[in-house]
């Protein structure tokens, strides 16, 4: 939910990530993309400590 606050959609298939960037992109939107998703890990991240979900 982080990084779709930010603008980003992502889903998760295994151990990877899927993002659907538009065709033509510019280097700064996909500056904006990497942000969000480096938004929404680190919220992840933090949400596993909080809850103790790590070992």
């Amino acid at each position: 939910m982080a990084a779709a606050e930010r603008g980003v959609l992502v889903r998760g298939i295994r151990n990877a990530l899927a993002i659907c960037p538009p065709l033509i992109v510019t280097a700064d939107q996909i500056d904006e993309l990497f942000d969000g998703i480096r938004h929404g890990l680190d919220a992840a991240l933090a949400h596993a400590r909080q809850r103790r979900l790590l070992s």
